[in-house]
């Protein structure tokens, strides 16, 4: 299996905006509005977060990331999967 590169990436690109939409409409539909913390584009380009994706051969596999709070000491994670993301964890089970 090629190996899967993880590394800074930019939320603006077209292959990321259309995971992002796909894990925005689950998170909407499958949680109450007061439990989704996922960011939208905007909250994806705010200073304080860090946004990466894992992809193989340029393939987009999978997104997270990491905002710092000013509130604590404690940093927030978030990721979703795309399909081949999805199988690639499953893979590794």
């Amino acid at each position: 299996m090629t190996e899967v590169l993880i590394g800074p990436d930019d939320p603006r690109a077209s292959d990321v905006r259309r995971l992002l939409a796909r894990h925005l409409e689950f998170a909407h539909t499958h949680t109450p509005a007061e439990a989704v913390f996922a960011l939208d584009l905007d909250g994806l380009l705010a200073p304080e977060v860090r946004f990466f994706s894992a992809r193989r051969e340029g393939e987009l596999l999978a997104v997270g990331a990491i905002r710092s709070t000013t509130t604590s000491t404690s940093t927030t994670a978030h990721r979703c999967l795309s399909a081949a993301g999805e199988q690639d964890a499953r893979a590794y089970r």
